[in-house]
C-alpha cells in the first residue's frame, strides 16, 4: 500500500512535471526561441548560402560569403523587389547581347537561383520596345497582383521614348495591357526630344503612375497616369499628363503614394546658380497639393552647412523617398567642391511638409563624417584623419519603423591611389539614432569586390521575410571606360 501511494506520487509528480514543462516552453522557451530567432535574421551580415561561394570574406567577419552573380547578363541591374513569397525580381539592361543595350527581368527564388518557370530559364529580354535600333534601358520596377511591370527609355531609332511593359507572373507579356503589353510615351512635353520613365507606382484602385523627365533644348518632369488596361487617363492633371516646369532644368526620379492617394514625386532641379532636389505633392487628380510645403513642394536641400557657408554653388540631390505613418523620409546628398566629397543625410518631413525636429538634429542625419565616421589612412609615412566620399541609392522602412540607407562609399578619393570603395547599409531608428540591433554598431559594410570581378556599385535596396537585399553590378579593373564595352556582371547579396 505504502509502494502504490509512493507510485502514485511519483505518477502525479511526473503528471506535474509535464504540465510544468508543457507550460515553461509555451510561455517561457518559445517566445524565447522565437525572439532568438527574429534577432538573428536581422543580425546584420552578409549571408552564407544565399546564391553561391564567392570564395571571399566581403563582411570581413571572418567567415566565407555568398552572393548571385549573373556573368552572363554583362550588364546592370537597377531595380530589385521582394515579394511575399520571397520570390526576388531584379531589372536592368545586359549588354552581353550584341552592341547594344536590351532590357531584361529576372527571377530568383529565396536561395538566390534562377527561377526557371519564369520567362527562359529564369530571365525576360525585350529589345527595340520603341521599335528603333535597340538600346533599351529599365529604371524601376513594381511586382504586384501577379503582375511585373518595368519603365525606362528605348531608342526608336531617332531620339529616346518612355516606356512601360507588363508581364503575367509567368514572364509572358500581358496582351490585356497597352499594345502586346507594351505602352510607348512620347511628344510628353511640347519642344522636348527625348523621354526617360523613372519610376512607376499603383494606387488602391489599380491606377498606374509613371514619373520621368524629357529633355531637348532643357528638361522638364512629368508624371503620367494611365488606366488598368495602359489608356491614358483624361482626368489626371491635363489629358493625362502633369508637366513640372520650374523654369530650370527638371528631373524626377521618384514617386510614392500614401494611403489617402496623396502623390508624392522626388527629383532635381538646376539653373545658372542653383542645383537642388525637391519633393513635390500632388493631389489625386494631379493638382498641385498647396497645403504641403511652399506652394506644394519641400526644398530639402543645403541639410549639411560646408564651412564655407558662402558658397551657395555647391550641387545637392535627392536619392529616394519613403513613406511611413504619414511621414515622409528622404535621403539626399550633399557635393563640397573644394575638398571633392560628397556627403549624405537622411531627413524626415511631416504630413505638412515641415521638418520633424524629433528625428536626429532638427529634422536631419547627417553622415558629414562618413558612414562610418572617421577613416585614418596613412600618406608619407603620416596618419591623416578624413572622411570618405558618399552616394546613396535607395531608403526604405521596414514594418516596425526601422530606416534603411544603402550606397556606396570611397574613402578619400582626393588622395591618389587611396580608393578603397565599400558597400554600405545603415539602420536608424525613428528617432534618427543609430540602431543598435543592426551588424556592428548599426552599420554594416562590404568590400568592393565579388569573386572574379572588379568593384561593385550597389543600385537598389529590397527588404524581404528573411533579409535585405542590394543590386547592382561588378565592373572588372583593367576593364575599358566606354560604357558599351566595359565587361559587367549583374550581383545580388543578401544581408541576413
Amino acid at each position: 500500500m505504502k509502494l502504490y501511494k509512493n507510485k502514485e506520487i511519483s505518477m502525479r509528480f511526473d503528471l506535474f512535471s509535464v504540465k510544468q514543462c508543457k507550460k515553461l516552453i509555451v510561455f517561457i522557451l518559445f517566445p524565447t526561441l522565437l525572439l532568438l530567432l527574429l534577432s538573428y535574421s536581422m543580425l546584420g551580415k552578409v549571408s552564407n548560402n544565399f546564391g553561391d561561394s564567392v570564395e571571399d570574406d566581403l563582411d570581413e567577419d571572418g567567415d566565407i560569403d555568398s552572393a548571385v552573380v549573373l556573368y552572363d547578363l554583362n550588364g546592370v541591374s537597377h531595380k530589385i523587389v521582394v515579394d511575399s513569397n520571397e520570390k526576388i525580381y531584379i531589372a536592368g539592361e545586359s549588354l552581353g547581347r550584341g552592341n547594344c543595350a536590351v532590357a531584361f527581368i529576372a527571377r530568383l527564388n529565396n536561395r538566390g537561383k534562377l527561377d526557371y518557370t519564369f520567362g527562359e530559364n529564369g530571365k525576360v529580354f525585350f529589345n527595340s520596345i520603341a521599335n528603333g535600333n535597340g538600346n533599351d534601358f529599365v529604371e524601376d520596377l513594381l511586382v504586384l497582383d501577379q503582375k511585373i511591370y518595368v519603365v525606362g527609355r528605348s531608342s526608336n531609332g531617332k531620339n529616346a521614348d518612355a516606356f512601360v511593359v507588363r508581364l503575367n507572373n509567368d514572364g509572358c507579356l500581358d496582351n490585356n495591357f497597352g499594345k502586346d503589353g507594351k505602352v510607348i510615351l512620347s511628344n510628353i512635353s511640347s519642344g522636348k526630344w527625348n523621354e526617360c520613365a523613372t519610376g512607376i507606382e499603383l494606387d488602391k484602385e489599380g491606377k498606374i503612375y509613371i514619373c520621368g523627365w524629357c529633355w531637348g533644348k532643357d528638361s522638364d518632369g512629368f508624371v503620367i497616369r494611365l488606366n488598368n488596361n495602359g489608356s491614358l487617363d483624361y482626368s489626371f492633371g491635363k489629358n493625362g499628363k502633369v508637366i513640372i516646369d520650374n523654369t530650370g532644368y527638371e528631373k524626377v526620379k521618384d514617386i510614392k503614394i500614401d494611403n489617402s492617394g496623396k502623390i508624392y514625386i522626388v527629383g532635381d532641379d538646376s539653373s545658372f546658380l542653383h542645383h537642388g532636389a525637391f519633393i513635390m505633392r500632388l493631389n489625386s487628380n494631379g493638382s498641385i497639393d498647396y497645403s504641403f510645403g511652399k506652394n506644394g513642394v519641400v526644398r530639402p536641400d543645403r541639410m549639411i552647412k560646408w564651412k564655407d557657408s558662402n558658397r551657395y554653388d555647391e550641387p545637392d540631390g535627392g536619392s529616394g523617398i519613403a513613406i511611413y505613418k504619414e511621414k515622409i523620409y528622404f535621403v539626399g546628398w550633399s557635393y563640397e567642391s573644394k575638398i571633392f566629397i560628397h556627403d549624405i543625410y537622411v531627413a524626415k518631413f511631416n504630413n505638412d511638409g515641415s521638418l520633424d525636429k524629433t528625428f536626429g538634429k532638427d529634422g536631419v542625419v547627417v553622415f558629414d563624417k562618413g558612414v562610418f565616421g572617421k577613416c585614418v589612412v596613412n600618406m608619407n609615412g603620416k596618419e591623416i584623419v578624413v572622411g570618405s566620399d558618399e552616394y546613396s541609392c535607395g531608403i526604405l522602412v521596414d514594418s516596425s519603423g526601422g530606416i534603411y540607407i544603402a550606397g556606396l562609399g570611397y574613402n578619400v578619393p582626393q588622395i591618389p591611389n587611396h580608393y578603397n570603395m565599400f558597400v554600405y547599409v545603415v539602420k536608424l531608428n525613428s528617432d534618427g539614432s543609430i540602431s543598435s540591433n543592426f551588424a556592428k554598431s548599426g552599420r554594416i559594410g562590404f568590400v568592393g569586390k565579388i569573386k572574379y570581378a572588379g568593384f561593385v556599385e550597389p543600385e537598389d535596396i529590397a527588404i524581404g521575410k528573411s533579409g535585405i537585399y542590394i543590386t547592382g553590378y561588378c565592373w572588372f579593373e583593367k576593364a575599358s571606360w566606354d560604357f558599351v564595352k566595359i565587361r559587367k556582371s549583374v550581383f545580388i547579396v543578401k544581408i541576413e
